[in-house]
């Protein structure tokens, strides 16, 4: 019967037709998987909140040691203001780095981790400087400040590691 042929032709259109649809469905869903999935690293994250608690430690004892030799050491006056703006700055400095490290690895974005890596530069050479530098380093100085470069170090490391996934992540998108 000729009506049949055409109806078995246009049952198998939309067979073809949703079997397509399932496909693309299928693929979509793979696609949302991939998106969904976060891509920040939890061991970036705790280095960077490993920093905060550690800036804050190095401060306040930096701080109080400053306070310290200025009165036990002979201390040039002009120096010790110095020192105390450069540590007041170089903490400021810190929590810039880390706030940026955060919200570039929260974020995902490869820019902002970038800068991240790059604010550590400057943070392990004002390391090097109050251990090696400053009018008086006490031992516990100096390990605080290797403490720092070594904290630098990995969160350099890392946030390498994360920018290139970033990278990848946007490059693929």
């Amino acid at each position: 019967m000729p009506g049949e042929e055409e109806t078995d032709k246009l049952n198998t259109q939309q067979k073809g037709n949703r079997e397509k649809k399932i496909e693309a469905n299928k693929h979509l869903q793979k696609k949302q998987k991939a998106v969904d999935q976060p891509r920040s690293s939890l061991s970036l994250q705790m280095l960077i909140l490993l920093d905060y608690y550690f800036s804050l430690f190095y401060g306040i004892v930096t701080c109080i040691l400053l306070i310290y030799k200025s009165s036990a050491l002979p201390y040039p006056p002009l120096y010790f203001g110095l020192e105390f703006i450069f540590l007041l700055l170089f903490w400021l400095w810190q929590m810039m780095k880390i706030s940026l490290g955060s919200r570039g690895n929260r974020t995902e974005k490869n820019s902002i981790t970038l800068l991240f890596i790059i604010f550590n530069v400057p943070s392990i050479i004002v390391f090097l400087f109050f251990m090696v530098f400053q009018t008086y380093s006490l031992i516990i100085e100096v390990v605080m400040n290797i403490l720092g470069i070594l904290l630098c170090i990995f969160e350099i490391i890392s946030g390498f590691m994360q920018f290139l996934v970033f990278r990848h992540i946007e490059r693929s998108d």
